[in-house]
């Protein structure tokens, strides 16, 4: 009998020693800060208050419908008769084959494209006046840490970008200076999601900035003074935000509901909060990798392995790694502008800029050849918007 109680003493004992330092960890994990002057994990919620969709973006959302596009979030939709598929291939196919290009020369679309973006080019330019008029009143519903957190409807966004993009490039083909209204309403369309406390939404804005990016370098100069705002804006810092963000939504998961389960709650603590301190620890440092980046060419695949969370950590779906992929293309992003900024100095025969954001290689123009030295990698199924050497 004295073994038995001798046994579940030391039971007892280890478990609270374990418990106490997993608790320790979580502790620590919890008061350590984030880079890019982001405080702690326990400074989201006041980033991300919670808000509704706005009547602007609703009201959006109704134009929309004309141009055969559903943007409304759940619950929020307007039903309307969707793109074909085989229209929406042609628009992506036109997008890649024009923005791949060296130089500035821009086909007509194929038939089936051209005339449904001529049929609907009162729709399509009523959207761009809309959203480049309301500007950030366009906003869609979100609150963070949520059981069912609202979000926008990112295919809707794509759809509504490529479509405004293509229109960017005919109106461009026609010689018409409207193009670049255009390109002002995918940038100003994709502010909201970059504010967003979600790595899935600043996906998608990554993804409309660079489709901007791309279709702005193919115009003709001057660059408007509104693009001095897409220049300076810190990507960057927006991914490392929204992480931090889907971390403390785990975290707060964890505090708030599963150790409010009982005894199951107490019993299992320990691993809880190892996985915990694991989760926060990991995706922290994750987010210390990309702020020091200083190059423009990331291999995603080993960051991910590098910022991993272990197998065993039950919140691992939660962690750094799908975010080594967005890191990758934010960075992409910036090398795609930096070319951007040297084809417009050309154009507009300034100098071209000193500085760079990539230190992983050097910039070159002679006879006409703007080239980049070093490669840029992509994960499919991501392409290029901008090409490495540029011909003006």
């Amino acid at each position: 009998m004295r073994v038995l109680a001798l046994l579940a003493f030391s039971i007892l004992l280890i478990w609270v020693i374990l418990t106490a330092g997993a608790r320790l960890a979580v502790n620590d994990a919890i008061k350590a800060p984030w880079p890019e002057d982001l405080g702690v994990i326990g400074d989201v919620p006041r980033r991300y208050p919670v808000r509704k969709t706005t009547p602007q973006a609703t009201m959006l959302v109704s134009l929309v419908v004309a141009v055969d596009t559903q943007l409304g979030p759940q619950g929020e939709e307007v039903t309307t008769e969707l793109m074909s598929d085989e229209l929406k291939k042609q628009l992506l196919d036109f997008l890649l084959a024009q923005l791949q290009k060296a130089d500035d020369s821009i086909d007509a679309p194929p038939p089936g494209l051209e005339h449904f973006l001529r049929e609907r080019g009162l729709a399509l330019a009523s959207i761009t006046r809309t959203i480049n008029g309301l500007g950030s009143s366009v906003d869609w519903g979100e609150e963070v840490g949520a059981d069912r957190p609202p979000s926008p409807n990112l295919t809707g966004h794509m759809q509504v970008t490529r479509l405004l993009a293509a229109y960017a490039l005919l109106k461009a083909h026609d010689g018409d200076p409207a193009a670049w209204d255009s390109v002002r309403a995918i940038d100003a369309l994709s502010r909201p999601l970059w504010r967003r406390g979600d790595p899935s939404c600043v996906s998608a804005a990554i993804s409309s900035s660079r489709l901007a990016n791309g279709v702005a370098r193919k115009l003709p100069p001057p660059l408007p003074a509104w693009w001095d705002e897409v220049e300076e804006f810190d990507a960057r810092r927006a991914l490392i935000a929204a992480d931090q963000a889907k971390t403390w939504s785990a975290w707060h998961f964890i505090e708030t509901r599963w150790k409010a389960k009982g005894p199951q709650g107490v019993i299992f603590s320990a691993y809880v909060d190892a996985t915990t301190a694991s989760l926060l620890n990991h995706s922290r440092q994750a987010a210390e990798e990309l702020a020091a980046l200083r190059t423009c060419a990331v291999d995603a695949d080993a960051m991910g392995r590098r910022t991993r969370v272990p197998s065993w950590n039950l919140l691992r779906p939660y962690g750094p790694p799908a975010s080594a992929v967005n890191a990758q293309r934010v960075r992409v992003y910036d090398f795609e502008r930096e070319a951007t900024a040297r084809v417009f100095a050309i154009k507009e025969h300034r100098p071209l800029p000193m500085t760079s954001r990539c230190a992983d290689g050097s910039w070159s123009y002679a006879n006409g050849v703007l080239r980049f030295s070093a490669p840029i990698p992509l994960k499919a199924p991501g392409k290029p918007v901008v090409p490495r050497t540029l011909r003006y």
